[in-house]
């Protein structure tokens, strides 16, 4: 692409994004933004990337759940991140999907996994037997 319609394209992203930053021709045949002097004292990004999927965290802390276990109630085919911390080492398992992690003080648990079967699940620390989360997929 040459330098005018590549300065062009990268004024009309600019534009549509925040109308607060410029681009330049650096002469290589390259184009560069540049944020505007706000957007830099800010440190605000000229862009972002939402995490995929749900994540849902739980703490067990002297072989309690802190709060509620709950339901999370998530639709068919998201990715579902399932983080659990304790205090005690054990294990963490998602019934249904047979899927299992184990979690240590320093260590929590991460399990990511797309919910694709419909259902309710339990999500429990398997050696306690404590019930971490139910998960409604739906």
């Amino acid at each position: 692409m040459a330098p005018a319609p590549r300065l062009l394209a990268c004024a009309l992203a600019v534009g549509l994004a925040s109308g607060a930053a410029s681009c330049r021709d650096d002469g290589d045949g390259r184009t560069a933004t540049t944020a505007s002097a706000a957007e830099a004292t800010e440190g605000a990004p000229t862009t972002t990337t939402a995490p995929a999927g749900i994540r849902i965290e739980r703490t067990v802390t002297g072989g309690a759940l802190e709060g509620e276990a709950g339901r999370a109630s998530v639709p068919v085919g998201e990715e579902v991140t399932i983080v659990v911390s304790a205090d005690e080492a054990d294990e963490v398992h998602v019934h249904g999907y047979d899927l299992f992690a184990d979690v240590a003080p320093d260590q929590p648990a991460e399990i990511t996994f797309p919910a694709d079967i419909p259902g309710v699940f339990e999500v429990e620390l398997e050696g306690s037997g404590l019930l971490v989360v139910e998960l409604e997929v739906s």
